[in-house]
């Protein structure tokens, strides 16, 4: 990796993820976030709900998302039941 200094361009911000409305599960043994980042091709923003096991780290994809819609992915919470997830679109 280069020591050089440069701009930020717009291409950067291509690169870009974001790690969004964090929930954590009722038995807090899981946290569900919404993982977002854009897709260049199609020139918008795609999202996929991830779900990570708090004690081991371990982070799943729990929906099949890019597909997903922002809108879908950021409505979604906890159940009060443990093991399951509501999405609301």
């Amino acid at each position: 990796m280069s020591n050089t200094k440069r701009r930020m361009s717009s291409r950067d911000l291509l690169q870009f993820q974001m790690c969004d409305d964090p929930q954590v599960s009722p038995d807090g043994c899981e946290v569900a976030w919404v993982h977002t980042w854009i897709n260049p091709d199609q020139n918008r923003y795609q999202s996929r709900i991830m779900v990570t096991d708090i004690a081991t780290g371990v982070t799943r994809p729990f929906s099949d998302g890019p597909q997903d819609s922002c809108r879908l992915a950021m409505a979604r919470r906890t159940a009060p039941r443990a093991g399951r997830l509501m999405a609301v679109s």
